[in-house]
């Protein structure tokens, strides 16, 4: 537990309240989560949801989850689909957790200007693994992309040369996209 989140958590046992700068909420969160002080993990927790944006979407929506806090899970849940584009493009989206990523990208709230900024987002957030995801797994993530929505070009030029779909289990969850998308089951992104 970092200092000033302890020190935070002794101040308002003592006193009843505590000051808290924003870059410390998480930790104070946490802290007084672990410590039991329930009344300064749901300040900090709803503090966190008034703070939301898209620097802190991604983090919030990971630490609600560990705590159980759905309340401040779903504000993070919504801020991260408004706000896909810049989340997808900045290090939080790289370093976001599995769950999180295949959450994001299966929302039907999605703000994006096309389906390719969701691929493209897939594949930044695979490629950034270290170890690589397996070709299942890699496939189990990109199904969340609404291949029918690309356009023919796109799945040309972009889709069918990626090494991560030149496999099994990636040329299986394309086809299996496409026979979902024939009978009207992939819808566009709100």
């Amino acid at each position: 537990v970092p200092a000033a989140a302890l020190s935070a958590c002794l101040d308002f046992v003592a006193c009843g309240e505590a000051t808290v700068e924003a870059d410390q909420l998480s930790a104070v969160l946490e802290a007084a989560a672990y410590l039991q002080i329930e009344p300064l993990r749901d300040a900090a927790a709803k503090e966190l949801k008034r703070c939301l944006g898209p620097a802190t979407a991604f983090s919030t929506w990971a630490l609600a989850e560990s705590q159980g806090l759905a309340e401040l899970a779903t504000a993070a849940k919504a801020t991260a689909a408004r706000h896909f584009g810049a989340i997808a493009a900045s290090e939080a989206w790289l370093s976001a957790p599995a769950y999180v990523v295949q959450a994001g990208l299966a929302s039907d709230n999605l703000a994006v200007r096309s389906e390719a900024d969701v691929y493209a987002a897939a594949l930044a957030w695979l490629r950034a693994r270290a170890p690589p995801l397996g070709a299942e797994e890699a496939a189990a993530l990109l199904s969340h992309v609404r291949f029918p929505l690309l356009g023919a070009d796109f799945m040309r030029d972009t889709v069918k040369k990626e090494p991560l779909l030149r496999t099994f289990a990636g040329v299986d969850m394309i086809s299996e996209a496409f026979q979902q998308g024939f009978y009207g089951h992939a819808s566009r992104r709100r």
